[in-house]
């Protein structure tokens, strides 16, 4: 499905980015955390819920924390999301992460958990996923600590959130547990290892807000060596066998060096028989489902109700 919003803020943003690309590194790291940090989303737009509770989950390698989201509405128990935001699995989100979990929340009025998993450089590749892995595993072991369904849990994540999701996803098949019902990915890194060539990585990797210098440098952020990028939990592209895996909903955006790889993991998921849907957002840029630019870009709140509403068509 393609959707097309023609976004003046994103044409704005991009008329900057192409005069002056964004330039990263190690020592810079810091500073883009603390800028996220200090970015603050008025009450008034911020969705109504229920409650929000930070938690702790004790795993060998090291305590993880969460972010737990409730409804409005009281039940006994609620389906559950589990939410893993981007960031090139090197930043956090914290005021845009509150406003995409609580949307969802209050869309498919789920329980959200939210991980706040390890961050690279300091914990490299696989610290991350193995924080996700061992959260969802947890949660699914642990209904009535967070008043949730075990039947019907559900995973999704932007960017590396989505590398990441596609990656506990894939692994729960393999061991059988948790038993996860659906993913969501959002412009996912999905091909790092891969020897196929996307196109959208050249057309889309400059004058953007992520570039291919960007993306590269990101990856090898998370990466010990090249070697990783092989492994298909970096790589879930790379998964040998996507028969049997639970519905999908890919989200790309058109203007994103991600896109191709995006739309090509969704192929892969139709091929082997699994209920599949894909949509892109063809002018959006990466990042908009969490943009904040005096107000929440209109891709961005279409593409939450719609993953809102698939939610709910999916639960048990």
């Amino acid at each position: 499905m393609s959707l097309n919003f023609k976004s003046k803020k994103i044409t704005d943003l991009l008329a900057v980015y192409s005069k002056q690309e964004v330039n990263l590194d190690e020592s810079r790291l810091e500073t883009f955390r603390n800028s996220m940090d200090g970015i603050k989303i008025p009450d008034k737009d911020m969705p109504r819920i229920g409650a929000m509770e930070e938690r702790i989950i004790k795993s060998v390698e090291n305590d993880i924390r969460i972010k737990v989201y409730y409804p409005e509405q009281q039940k006994e128990s609620y389906p559950c999301l589990v939410y893993l935001h981007g960031g090139g699995w090197a930043l956090g989100v914290r005021e845009t992460g509150d406003y995409v979990c609580s949307t969802l929340t209050k869309h498919a009025n789920c329980v959200t958990v939210s991980v706040d998993y390890r961050l690279a450089p300091g914990n490299k590749f696989p610290a991350a996923f193995n924080d996700c892995y061992f959260a969802t595993k947890f949660i699914y072991e642990h209904p009535e600590t967070f008043k949730i369904d075990p039947s019907n849990i559900f995973i999704a994540g932007d960017s590396a959130g989505g590398n990441l999701a596609a990656a506990v996803v894939n692994t729960s098949k393999d061991k059988g547990i948790p038993k996860i019902q659906g993913q969501i990915l959002v412009y996912p890194s999905t091909a790092a290892g891969s020897e196929e060539e996307f196109p959208s990585i050249k057309e889309n990797g400059t004058g953007n807000l992520l570039t291919k210098n960007a993306l590269d440098f990101f990856l090898n952020l998370y990466a010990n060596s090249e070697l990783d990028m092989k492994d298909p939990r970096f790589s879930p592209i790379l998964y040998p066998d996507f028969r049997q895996l639970p519905a999908s909903l890919i989200i790309t955006a058109g203007k994103c060096p991600l896109r191709d790889e995006g739309k090509a993991y969704a192929k892969k998921l139709k091929d082997a028989g699994v209920e599949t849907e894909y949509m892109c957002y063809d002018d959006a840029i990466h990042g908009f489902l969490a943009m904040y630019l005096g107000d929440f870009l209109d891709e961005s709140k279409d593409a939450l109700e719609k993953m809102g509403k698939w939610l709910v068509k999916h639960y048990k």
